[in-house]
C-alpha cells in the first residue's frame, strides 16, 4: 500500500489492511486434506518453489504408482498381471519414492499453524512496525512483548 512518508494509517483500514493479507489456517488445513499431494497448501502460503516440486515430484510418480500397482488393469478388468505382483525392482523404486513424498506432505501437518502465525506477524509488522509484534532473526513466530511504559525517573 502506497501512503506519503509520515502519514499516519488509521485503525480501521489497518485492520482492513491485516485482513486483505491475511493466510487463514483453516484454508491452508483444507488445501492440505484435499490437495495435499499436489502442493496446494505451500502455495497458498506463498512457499513457491516446494509446492512447485511437491506438485511436480508427485504428479508423475503417482501416474506411475497407479500403472505399476495395475491401476489401468483395474479399469480395464484385466488380470492380475502388474509390476507390483511380479516384485520387480522398479515397482519397489517407485513405492519407495511414493512414500517419501507422502511422508513429507504429511510433515507439513505440523508445519501449517507456524507458517501462518509467522506470516500473519509479519503483515502486523509490515503495517504497524511499533506493534510489538517484532521478529527475531528467522523465528518470527516469536512474539517479543516490548515495555510500552516510561522508563522509571531516577532521582539525582
Amino acid at each position: 500500500m502506497l501512503r506519503p512518508k509520515g502519514t499516519k494509517m488509521s485503525d480501521t483500514r489497518k485492520m482492513m489492511e491485516f485482513e486483505a493479507q491475511r493466510k487463514s489456517p483453516l484454508a491452508a488445513y483444507l488445501l492440505w486434506i484435499f490437495a495435499g499431494l499436489l502442493g496446494a497448501h505451500r502455495l497458498y502460503m506463498g512457499k513457491w518453489a516446494t509446492g512447485l516440486h511437491q506438485l511436480l515430484l508427485c504428479v508423475p510418480v503417482y501416474i506411475i504408482f497407479w500403472f505399476a500397482l495395475g491401476g489401468s488393469n483395474i479399469i480395464a478388468g484385466a488380470g492380475d498381471s502388474n509390476l507390483a505382483s511380479q516384485g520387480n525392482a522398479e515397482s519397489f523404486g517407485v513405492l519407495a519414492f511414493a512414500l517419501i513424498i507422502t511422508l513429507w506432505v504429511f510433515i507439513d501437518l505440523f508445519l501449517i499453524g507456524g507458517w501462518v502465525r509467522r506470516h500473519n506477524l509479519r503483515i502486523i509488522e509490515k503495517i504497524e512496525p511499533d506493534s510489538g509484534a517484532a521478529t527475531v532473526g528467522d523465528r518470527s513466530d516469536v512474539l517479543l512483548l516490548r515495555d510500552r511504559t516510561e522508563p522509571p525517573i531516577s532521582a539525582k
